[in-house]
């Protein structure tokens, strides 16, 4: 039976406009260890998005980058006997080549040690001072060297006789000293007003009601220095030598860096789940104290593991996402991680799905419709003529009701694509994406094996049924340049798709007519089989 694509309801396209953006971000990384697969997740992620933006006309601004300061760099960099610096500037590098590989269209790639930011930073401190949200005192508590916080004595439990936060699993120790706070606990109220404002600030709906829950229940003030005697590596509060800012503060701030403060109302953050209560508390809590709007949404993803565990080195199951792009190619790659990059739940990495994906889906299924259509054996060009109504009427006496059914099936999807391609993207939902444009996909493939095309010496016949499929592998490669752009690019140039009909308003039915022009007599096959 026939999945039916429903027009999704006005409430979803109001989801829309928060995906719809100028600005998009990726977290800024620890540059403390070379870049894993969870990296490369935030970043295509991020690009995806700002990709599809570019298919409905929004020129959309990409910040990605590394977060260098904080007691886990320096610490990183005294065991291997480096100066922070130095450390950085190695690891960066090498962030950096993971966007050039994966196709990552960044505007900028951001480090906090960059002098505009930290001048920021200082304009950030300024203006909390000035609206009374700083304050000097003394902090004692359980503080988590990995995640860079104080955490309460609740949150944290025994584990084999260690201290250790129930929500990272990352060992704590009692520490006590002289900080600089912001007064979080004020902000409770205009924080749960912003939040009741806009449902769809933070998604998925299960972490934006887990956020509400939080600051509903307890909101203490945050300490936002180190002392220098313990942390050296960070930008120094301004007028006091004795202490460097939080690296926190410090690194949100990136976001107002790259275009200025009245650009962060645009940002739709990328975010992993580790990170969700930085962005969608401590952000937007510093923004309403300065006066400045915050962001249209934070989209928060769970994390990659391997072989069903949690990617580590002593167990030797860390995936090198450079490996996997120069051994299989960054649409590959891109492609698994958007198919199976659920946000809701942790998603399961491992080389043999980017083969597996590769091979059934882009070669089988998309790449062998555009071979069919674009086959010597026919002429594209005749096939975007609009049949006659006998030949309609003939086909489906000679075919039978399944030929109705299926091409029936077949054009009403193709007309709602758009609409439903819209809000899956809205939702953040790459894997429902994909697998509604893939139910499209196979039910043009369906038809075209019902009705076996090349078995007709008839130019009519073949071409009337050829009409829907060549529909279906323009309209698909120009909704799936967003996720394999190399290869979206390759099928619309076989097809002979103006570089200018490349857009969402060129993504309906029969709104392209001028197509194909010599296309089933030249070109090569557009992406061939990884093999296994």
């Amino acid at each position: 039976m026939l999945r039916v694509l429903r027009t999704p309801k006005t409430g979803v396209f109001r989801q829309c406009r928060l995906i719809s953006t100028n600005y998009v971000t990726t977290p800024i990384f620890y540059p403390n260890a070379e870049p894993h697969v969870g990296h490369l997740y935030s970043m295509v992620l991020a690009d995806v998005i700002k990709r599809y933006n570019g298919l409905n006309g929004k020129d959309t601004y990409l910040l990605t980058g590394i977060d260098e300061h904080g007691l886990k760099i320096q610490t990183a960099a005294e065991k291997l006997n480096l100066q922070p610096k130095i450390l950085c500037d190695q690891l960066a590098e090498k962030f950096k080549q993971l966007a050039e590989v994966g196709n990552i269209d960044n505007n900028r790639f951001m480090r906090t040690t960059d002098a505009d930011h930290v001048n920021t930073v200082n304009d950030m401190w300024d203006r909390l001072t000035k609206a009374g949200y700083i304050y000097k005192g003394s902090h004692s508590g359980y503080y988590c060297v990995s995640d860079e916080t104080y955490y309460p004595r609740d949150k944290c439990h025994e584990v084999n006789g260690r201290l250790v936060s129930i929500e990272t699993g990352k060992e704590v120790e009692w520490t006590e000293e002289e900080n600089y706070f912001f007064r979080l606990s004020a902000m409770r109220d205009k924080l749960l007003e912003f939040y009741n404002a806009n449902p769809e600030f933070v998604m998925p709906k299960e972490v934006y009601r887990g956020i509400v829950d939080e600051v509903s229940r307890d909101l203490p003030d945050l300490s936002i220095s180190r002392p220098t005697n313990r942390l050296s590596w960070g930008i120094p509060v301004p007028g006091d030598d004795s202490q460097v800012i939080y690296v926190w503060l410090d690194a949100l701030v990136n976001y107002a860096t790259a275009q200025g403060f009245d650009t962060v109302s645009e940002a739709v953050h990328i975010v992993g789940k580790d990170i969700q209560r930085f962005h969608a508390i401590y952000w937007p809590a510093f923004l309403l104290a300065a006066g400045i709007k915050p962001p249209k949404s934070v989209l928060v993803h769970s994390h990659w593991i391997s072989e069903g565990q949690k990617m580590s080195k002593s167990i030797g199951n860390v995936v090198d996402p450079m490996h996997v792009i120069s051994k299989y190619g960054s649409d590959s790659v891109r492609f698994l991680l958007m198919c199976d990059g659920h946000l809701h739940k942790d998603n399961d990495f491992t080389e043999t799905k980017i083969a597996e994906k590769h091979n059934t889906m882009l070669v089988n299924k998309l790449g062998n419709l555009l071979m069919r259509i674009t086959s010597a054996k026919f002429n594209l060009v005749d096939s975007l003529e609009q049949p006659r109504q006998k030949t309609v009427e003939d086909m489906a006496e000679f075919f039978g009701p399944e030929f109705t059914t299926t091409r029936n099936e077949l054009i009403r999807a193709l007309k709602e694509l758009p609409d439903v391609y819209k809000a899956d993207m809205a939702r953040g939902s790459t894997p429902k994406t994909i697998t509604d444009l893939y139910y499209v996909i196979n039910l043009a493939n369906k038809h075209v094996e019902e009705t076996k095309p090349w078995s007709f010496k008839e130019k009519e016949i073949p071409a009337m049924i050829l009409r829907e499929a060549a529909e279906t592998a323009r309209i698909a490669l120009i909704l799936m340049q967003p996720f394999t752009p190399e290869f979206a690019t390759k099928g619309l140039d076989r097809l002979g798709v103006k570089k200018e009909r490349r857009t969402m308003e060129w993504a309906g039915l029969y709104v392209d007519g001028e197509y194909g022009e010599g296309k089933n007599y030249k070109g090569g096959y557009p992406i061939q089989r990884i093999q296994e």
